[in-house]
């Protein structure tokens, strides 16, 4: 059995304190953030390589905000992809 101290002079067992579960071992009620970043991870893909990128983005005109749609297209699934993990970190931070 390993025991220690904890420097006050309280003892403790080691197996007491184990690390947290890691998330594919959570409840079933609280998987649907891990599910959904996981569909965005994929959608975004996706939408960012060939042949979709090519279909739905590869072309310079409109320009949004005074840039190139095909750079416009980028840069909004960057800030997109910001703006889920933000709120992926909120769901997923309970009690921290």
């Amino acid at each position: 059995m390993d025991t220690g101290t904890d420097g006050g002079g309280e003892v403790h067992d080691a197996r007491s304190a184990g690390p947290a579960a890691p998330p594919s071992l959570a409840p079933p009620g609280r998987r649907w953030p891990h599910v959904a970043l996981a569909v965005y991870a994929v959608t975004c893909l996706l939408a960012l390589v060939w042949p979709l990128y090519d279909l739905l983005a590869n072309r310079l005109e409109p320009f949004v905000f005074g840039l190139p749609f095909s750079l416009a297209w980028i840069v909004g699934w960057a800030l997109l992809t910001f703006v889920v993990l933000v709120g992926y970190y909120l769901s997923t931070a309970g009690g921290d």
